[in-house]
């Protein structure tokens, strides 16, 4: 079984196919003081911390966290 990359950007998309199914899985940034440094070097942080100074890498956490739990955050 092999990942197949559907998206690069954060969060990543790949997909697989299990027993005749084709599944999607995700790739979240986790929520650690290692993460907050790779968070804290990506572009898209970056633009929106420009725009917002109060921004934080937990919102942007949020922010990602939505587009994959959109019923639930």
């Amino acid at each position: 079984m092999s990942l197949a990359l559907e998206n690069d950007a954060v969060p990543r998309q790949h997909s697989f196919t299990y027993n005749k199914r084709r599944l999607t899985t995700y790739s979240l940034t986790a929520p650690s003081g290692a993460a907050n440094r790779a968070v804290g070097s990506m572009a898209a942080y970056k633009a929106q911390k420009a725009k917002d100074p109060s921004f934080t890498t937990l919102d942007f956490r949020v922010q990602q966290y939505q587009k994959v739990f959109p019923q639930i955050i």
